[in-house]
């Protein structure tokens, strides 16, 4: 039995981060093919994207979240930030992301490769959605957590 490989884009203006995760993936995963950029260029077509919140001071998971959707519907899209405000945790869950993790966690680190792995092995079947109730309940779930950890700062801004 031929197995399939996968193909995966890092995008990440800290080279050392984005090393680190190109490794500890093709460690876990060794059928994926990972390509490093330090930019946040999107072009190409790949089965997992993971997406660095912030360039150069500033936060663009978001659009480039929206704009992989728009290109690649069924592509895994995963993002991981030092820091994410409450609005930007919103916009990542409303523009259909598939997992956000703390970016210098080791536990989140390795339980998003964990959860990058299973969802690669495990596609979903033609006309099946794309997410399913376990992993959009996990979702919610993961935001939760996040709005949770909120810094003071955040957490004392008014609610939009």
């Amino acid at each position: 039995m031929k197995h399939r490989n996968w193909s995966a884009l890092i995008l990440d203006d800290d080279p050392w981060m984005g090393e680190l995760l190109k490794t500890r993936l093709e460690q876990a995963i060794p059928r994926l093919d990972v390509t490093l950029r330090t930019d946040p260029d999107t072009t190409g077509r790949f089965d997992l994207f993971v997406v660095d919140n912030r360039f150069d001071d500033m936060a663009m998971a978001t659009a480039l979240v929206r704009d992989i959707r728009r290109q690649q519907p069924d592509a895994l899209i995963v993002v991981f930030s030092a820091e994410l405000s409450r609005g930007d945790l919103i916009e990542l869950v409303s523009c259909d992301c598939d997992l956000v993790f703390e970016k210098g966690q080791p536990e989140a680190l390795r339980q998003a490769i964990e959860d990058i792995g299973r969802l690669l092995l495990n596609p979903p079947r033609d006309g099946e959605p794309r997410r399913g109730i376990s992993s959009t309940i996990r979702a919610l779930a993961d935001l939760v957590y996040q709005l949770n950890r909120r810094t003071p700062k955040d957490a004392a801004a008014p609610r939009s």
